[in-house]
């Protein structure tokens, strides 16, 4: 018996360090160790149906999201895969529910849809943890490379339209030439 009860201690144990973990998820939500799963594609065919538009791919990261009930009746909460969107300001977002929701950069709760009854509600990690710096720096040089092609494209219809004018300018001026020469072999 005694061995038992060593044994149900240690499960007690194993409890409270699943406790820390999700205290650890609730308070931080720890999304690099969490997505493994959200980033492949082929885990779209084990979501159920009505799985409040969750999503799998490069772009994915997993979210505790849920609902409260204001009078007393408890919480629901779940996790999920959700597409996130970066910018260059430090700002991300998350696709829950059928729109684009504004995420706080050190994270927090967003409170989504509110009535009488209860309120839906996304965890949204820090933008350190969802978006990083290299994807920053990779966005910050496909816009210089997008500027400097906007900018060889203009270059190169500034000097389109000039070579244009100076054509029509020697046209007009052999044009010229030509009826001077005219005019002074006929006197």
């Amino acid at each position: 018996d005694d061995d038992d009860d060593d044994d149900d201690d240690d499960d007690d144990d194993d409890d409270d360090d699943d406790d820390d973990d999700d205290d650890d998820i609730l308070s931080g939500v720890y999304v690099k160790s969490l997505n493994s799963h959200c980033g492949d594609t082929n885990n779209r065919k084990y979501q159920y149906e009505n799985s409040d538009n969750q999503y799998y791919g490069r772009k994915s990261r997993c979210f505790n999201y849920g609902k409260t009930y204001v009078h007393g009746n408890g919480n629901r909460a779940f996790a999920g895969c959700f597409e996130v969107k970066c910018s260059l300001e430090f700002k991300h977002l998350v696709y829950y529910r059928g729109e684009w929701r504004d995420c706080p950069r050190n994270g927090g709760i967003v409170k989504i849809s509110e009535d009488r009854t209860s309120h839906d509600w996304i965890q949204c990690p820090r933008y350190h943890d969802v978006c990083s710096i290299q994807e920053r720096i990779n966005k910050k040089a496909a816009i210089n490379t997008r500027r400097t092609r906007a900018e060889k494209a203009k270059a190169q219809a500034e000097y389109t339209e000039v070579n244009k004018q100076v054509k029509r300018s020697i046209r007009l001026f052999n044009t010229n030439i030509k009826t001077v020469l005219l005019v002074a072999a006929k006197t």
